[in-house]
């Protein structure tokens, strides 16, 4: 049900009804009743045989009014440029109607059949060229088989009505009644550009210049048919339409031939042509209304485009095979009947709508172009080689000229069958083209290596250190022989961050040239960082003679020094080094000093070195958090196997979680068997079995991202997403014994997606509101999982770019993108899977503090509702489909509401191996459940969930930070942070009101749900105000050591204080913007 291209807002839905009205009374009536009486006009006045003639006619003509199009389109308006053309096209009619009234005949005749095929043009371009302005491609897609509707609706009409109309009216009075069509045609756009007309110029405005360039006479011609870059793409469209059309005429030949020899007189002619298109046009109808749209969505651009080609192919065929093998009498005519019905009702049904959608990758003005060129000199072009070559064939077949005509289409329609597939490849080509970012690395800059080694040199002696260090890499990268002087140069450069880059680079280089100036640097330098920059480089470039010298600062006591100096020696220099620095680095590790094990624990992860990896296991089991935190990066550094036991109970720890990933994937497969063995375990919770899957996509080994894509679519809905993540992560490619799998993996989303769309929760309180946020959540983690699994299977950066503009890019580019990705998804999937990449808005309501009038846990709820509405899918869960945080809530709320929870619900909750379920299942299993003296950490995550800075993290970085909250009961009048201190808590307001002092004056009250202190928590700082009790309360706090370590692990929770900080800014901004509109006012 989330496929529906038709249920769009009211507007489009206005637009698509006057859009089907127009095409009625512009494309279909005036076709159906001009070709009617020209055509049987002609028949009678001259014969079939003299057709091919107006086709040459049409050649001349049409062209002309083509390129008059063309030149007016670029210096008019494009609506009043569509007015005139109808408006010519109704003069035209009349002017022939009344030149037979006055019975001038023949030439008259002759000039309303060539009319027939210009009329067609002018329609097509005013209504389709129209229609491409005013839709975007995937509602070209939805609708353009639809909007086309009117056209066929208006040949069954028309074609019924000519018999009627032909009792009362003459045969050349229809053209009469086609130029009326026409007015009324005029009169639909009026209404069109009042209504709708702020589409067009959207769309137009969304255009890039690609009108002729001016130049010599060939200059002219050539740039007359360049396209800019889509130049291949437009030809490719060009001589398919131009092969299509001269199939299309020949058909036409052969029909009326066919049908002058069945209905030899003009009204029984007519008749027969009148009802013949009612047929064709009730046949486009079902084709435009339900096939069309239909075929599109489930097979694709490239169904359409083939169909016509493919069906004319195999009718021509055995309409040739008639000749050949004995036949009822009136089959052939039978068979070339259904060929013109095909050639009519699947070219305009169908095939027109795949063509038109091809058109739509290009810019609104190339398209406008390239469909005016299309249909004013291709296809005129094709009328003009028709007529010529079907006068030749018709010499040359004599009596036998069916035959020999529906042979030639027969052949001509094989390499159309092949060039329509080619020009679906394209379409898919041109269509990644159209939204696809394209970037520049640094090194497809080229560089003009003289000028630029001359402009570094000058800018060595700039004072600023961006300029100067610039210029430094800009000599590396050209080669420059007179990179050693310049390093010498900004080793004395004024700024310490170019000195501290040019010893670096010495030392990367091992430039022994700068030994002496290194030596001079150390002697004067004063800045830490730069002093350690200068004792690596020089144990990099002078070994044996810098023992001495770097001995000298390993009893520095400014903490950069010892560490370069210890790195130097026992890196760099040797076994002389290493004794030398060995036995001091041994007292700085076992020394009871905390500062001393931590200078040993950074030297030893600068070293990274496999002789050191007992030490290293011992720090991994320190009770220093600082040392043990250094050794998970270092661990990552060094693969030993002695550490993984240890990185793997780390694994379990939201603090060190993170770092025992990388250090587990640096050790590779030898890993691989302790976390799968880690990841299946029935025991292993749900955050730990996310980090082991990360740790097997980092290893990008085949092994782990085959045992990952097996997991794809085991466990609950925040397993199944980790795996995709880890997917993705470790480039995973599916070969083609696994992509069947993991397109199963695929519709599995769509599957978890129908579940949630059961579940409804009623309510506004706190559980409430979470319950539907995590559920909306849930949602919008299946579709980026499907992503992320799509990934895997496409082309990654198609993939990604696609995801990037249905989040955030406009319409248009939406359209752009899902169809691009549409055209890469197997038929047999794209019904189920597309709807799902449609990113919905999240409906959830946020739920304020204690100034929104938020009721807090445990209070009664605001709306009545049963335990199916609120919670029991959610609680009563039988297969672990969801996760254990949401399972928790959902428990939580049956409690404080007193809905009944079933035994089995309880035995499972009891068994599970998760802290929130066996947490919960505590208090539920208890005889008379009453409130803890602790809350719940379930209890505490609706509580974050509540506050803005919190509100938008994951269900694991909510769990990680609520095991970390401390509950503090305070007392009335209480003082919990006092201006001027320093702080590094932030505080969340459970209960209790409490007010703000700056100076010892209230300046404001903090309730429920607010937090005070946050900024504190990233950068500790001396407080602004004092925040005191006002009565009995409860906060929870968390300080800013352990948001740190929890933040090195969790790129969403830093992403959240930076969103934080980002708006802080602007409010300062916005209020120091507002003081001085005041000042400037005063």
């Amino acid at each position: 049900m989330r496929d529906q291209p038709y249920s769009k807002p009211n507007d489009v839905r206005i637009k698509v009804t006057l859009f089907v009205i127009l095409s009625f009374f512009c494309l279909g009536l005036p076709r159906v009743i001009t070709n009617a009486a020209a055509f049987t006009l002609f028949v009678n006045a001259f014969g079939a045989g003299l057709l091919p003639y107006t086709y040459l006619g049409a050649a001349v003509v049409a062209p002309v009014i083509g390129a008059a199009f063309l030149r007016f389109q670029r210096r008019l308006p494009l609506w009043n440029l569509l007015l005139m053309g109808l408006a010519l096209d109704a003069l035209v009619l009349t002017a022939a109607c009344l030149g037979l009234a006055l019975g001038v005949g023949r030439p008259v005749i002759m000039a309303a059949t060539i009319w027939v095929e210009v009329e067609w043009m002018i329609a097509g371009l005013v209504f389709w060229g129209l229609a491409e302005r005013m839709f975007t491609i995937r509602e070209a897609k939805d609708y353009f088989g639809l909007i086309g509707a009117g056209e066929p609706a208006a040949l069954v009409a028309g074609g019924l009505s000519i018999p009627v109309l032909l009792l009362v009216l003459k045969t050349n009075d229809l053209l009469l009644v086609s130029a009326q069509s026409m007015v009324l045609a005029m009169v639909l756009i009026w209404i069109i550009r009042l209504r709708h007309g702020k589409d067009f110029q959207n769309a137009e405005e969304q255009n890039e210049d690609a009108s002729p360039a001016e130049g010599g006479s060939l200059g002219r011609l050539r740039a007359f048919w360049d396209f800019g870059r889509y130049t291949r793409y437009v030809h490719l469209i060009f001589v398919i339409t131009l092969l299509a059309e001269i199939i299309h005429f020949f058909i036409d030949n052969v029909f009326y031939m066919v049908g002058g020899a069945e209905f030899p007189t003009k009204n029984s002619l007519a008749k027969f042509v009148g009802l013949f298109f009612a047929v064709t046009g009730l046949v486009n109808l079902v084709l435009s209304t339900v096939g069309s749209g239909w075929m599109m969505r489930r097979f694709g651009v490239g169904m359409a485009l083939g169909s016509l080609p493919t069906l004319t192919t195999l009718v021509a065929a055995g309409a040739a095979v008639t000749r050949l093998v004995p036949a009822p009498a009136g089959l052939l005519f039978v068979l070339i009947s259904l060929l013109k019905l095909i050639d009519e009702a699947v070219r305009n049904g169908l095939y027109a709508s795949g063509l038109r959608t091809a058109f739509q990758p290009l810019p609104p003005v190339v398209r406008s172009r390239a469909h005016a060129m299309n249909g004013g000199y291709v296809e005129q072009v094709a009328a003009g080689v028709g007529g010529l070559t079907l006068l030749g064939l018709n010499s040359l077949f004599g009596e036998n000229k069916i035959i020999g005509l529906v042979t030639v289409i027969m052949v001509l329609s094989l390499p159309w069958v092949g060039l329509a597939g080619v020009q679906y490849r394209a379409y898919v080509d041109v269509l990644g083209q159209a939204f696809m970012l394209h970037r520049i690395s640094a090194e497809t800059v080229i560089l003009d290596a003289d000028r630029a080694r001359s402009l570094a040199l000058a800018q060595l002696s700039s004072p600023h250190a961006g300029e100067a260090i610039y210029a430094l890499d800009i000599l590396e990268r050209t080669e420059s022989s007179h990179l050693a002087g310049a390093i010498h140069r900004v080793i004395d450069h004024p700024d310490p961050d170019a000195r501290r880059w040019a010893l670096t680079m010495a030392g990367r280089l091992r430039m022994t040239a700068c030994r002496d100036a290194i030596l001079a640097r150390l002697r004067n330098e004063t800045d830490t960082a730069v002093v350690g920059a200068g004792l690596r480089a020089l144990a990099l470039c002078a070994p044996e003679e810098s023992i001495d010298v770097l001995s000298d600062y390993l009893d520095a006591d400014d903490g950069q020094s010892p560490i370069a100096a210890f790195v130097g020696l026992m890196r760099d220099c040797g076994i002389e080094g290493m004794l030398t620095a060995g036995g001091h680095f041994l007292d700085l590790y076992h020394s009871d000093n905390a500062q001393n094990r931590l200078t040993a624990a950074l030297v030893m992860e600068e070293l990274a070195s496999p002789q050191t990896y007992r030490l290293i296991l011992a720090n991994l089991r320190s009770p220093d958090r600082r040392v043990q935190k250094l050794a998970l990066r270092t661990a990552a550094r060094v693969a030993v196997p002695a550490f993984r036991p240890a990185l793997l109970q780390a694994l379990s720890s939201p603090r060190d979680g993170g770092a025992a990933v990388r250090a587990l994937a640096a050790q590779g497969e030898e890993a691989l068997v302790d976390v799968t063995d880690l990841y299946r375990n029935p025991a292993t919770d749900s955050p730990t079995r996310a980090r082991a899957a990360r740790v097997l996509g980092h290893m990008r080994s085949p092994r782990a991202l085959a045992f990952l894509a097996a997991q794809a679519s085991s466990g609950h809905l925040d397993d199944r997403y980790a795996v995709a993540r880890a997917l993705d992560a470790g480039r995973f490619r599916a070969s083609d014994n696994q992509g069947e799998a993991l397109w199963n993996h695929g519709l599995d989303v769509a599957e978890c997606l129908d579940r949630l769309d059961r579940i409804r929760v009623e309510g506004n309180d706190e559980v409430g509101v979470t319950l539907r946020h995590w559920i909306a959540r849930a949602r919008e983690r299946q579709r980026e999982r499907l992503i992320l699994l799509l990934g895997c299977l496409l082309p990654r950066n198609l993939v990604r770019a696609t995801n990037r503009r249905l989040s955030l890019g406009t319409e248009e580019e939406r359209a752009y993108a899902l169809e691009a990705l549409e055209t890469h998804l197997p038929f047999r999937h794209r019904a189920r899977l597309v709807p799902v990449l449609r990113p919905a808005p999240d409906p959830t309501p946020r739920v304020g503090g204690h100034q929104d009038g938020t009721r807090q846990l445990g209070t009664q709820r605001e709306t009545e509702s049963t335990d199916d509405d609120r919670c029991s899918t959610l609680a009563e869960d039988t297969d672990g489909f969801f996760p254990p945080a949401q399972q928790a809530a959902a428990l939580l709320a049956c409690w404080r509401f007193g809905s009944p929870i079933s035994a089995d619900a309880l035995a499972r909750t009891a068994s599970s191996p998760d802290r929130f379920l066996s947490a919960i299942a505590h208090v539920l299993r208890s005889p008379a459940p009453e409130r803890e003296l602790s809350m719940l950490n379930i209890e505490k995550m609706i509580i974050l969930r509540s506050v803005p800075v919190f509100s938008g993290l994951s269900e694991q970085s909510l769990a990680d930070i609520a095991g970390a909250l401390e509950e503090e009961e305070v007392t009335a009048g209480r003082e919990i942070i006092r201006e001027g201190e320093i702080g590094d808590r932030l505080y969340v307001v459970v209960k209790g009101d409490y007010e703000v002092l700056k100076g010892g004056q209230a300046v404001a009250t903090l309730g429920e749900r607010s937090v005070f202190g946050e900024m504190a928590l990233l950068d500790p700082e001396v407080r602004s105000a004092t925040v005191r009790a006002t009565q009995e309360g409860l906060l929870l706090s968390l300080d800013h050591c352990t948001l740190e370590e929890l933040m090195e692990g969790d790129v969403d929770l830093a992403h959240a204080f930076l969103k934080m900080l980002c708006g802080r800014l602007r409010d300062a901004n916005r209020k120091l913007a507002a003081t001085s509109r005041s000042r400037e006012g005063f």
